[in-house]
């Protein structure tokens, strides 16, 4: 029984392992499905080899660029800082193809946070300041 179990994940070894080295000669993101599929065989199977390793790595880049382009995307469109910290550090760290429009509008995006910012600033300070009013500060 032992042996029959020993000799299926040996077999299942050789069928990820050629598997893998074919995909990881292609695109990872057009293959990003089959990348996937053969990765969770080898994790099931607990295989750690040098090619099993290259393929986590791909398939953990390719999620990176996805996540990285989506949330270059919802970061402008959210106003979301931590989104668009995240997505430029990972987009440029990764050279990112074809997001040189969004990259653009996300460092808009932030300098105009950090504006809003300074403004809510000055606005909380005032207000912490308190002050009395005198007449005339108030159009009628």
């Amino acid at each position: 029984d032992q042996a029959k179990k020993l000799r299926l994940v040996f077999i299942e070894e050789r069928r990820v392992t050629s598997l893998l080295e074919k995909l990881v000669k292609e695109d990872p993101e057009e293959k990003f499905s089959e990348l996937g599929q053969a990765v969770a065989c080898a994790d099931e199977i607990n295989l750690s080899t040098p090619l099993a390793q290259l393929g986590r790595k791909l398939l953990n880049e390719v999620n990176d660029r996805k996540k990285a382009r989506l949330w270059l995307k919802e970061g402008v469109d959210e106003a979301d800082e931590k989104k668009l910290d995240w997505a430029i550090e990972r987009a440029t760290a990764l050279q990112l193809k074809n997001v040189e429009q969004t990259m653009a509008d996300a460092q808009k995006m932030l300098k105009r946070i950090e504006e809003e910012k300074k403004i809510i600033k000055k606005l909380l300070d005032g207000v912490a300041v308190g002050g009395y009013l005198n007449e005339g500060d108030i159009p009628s």
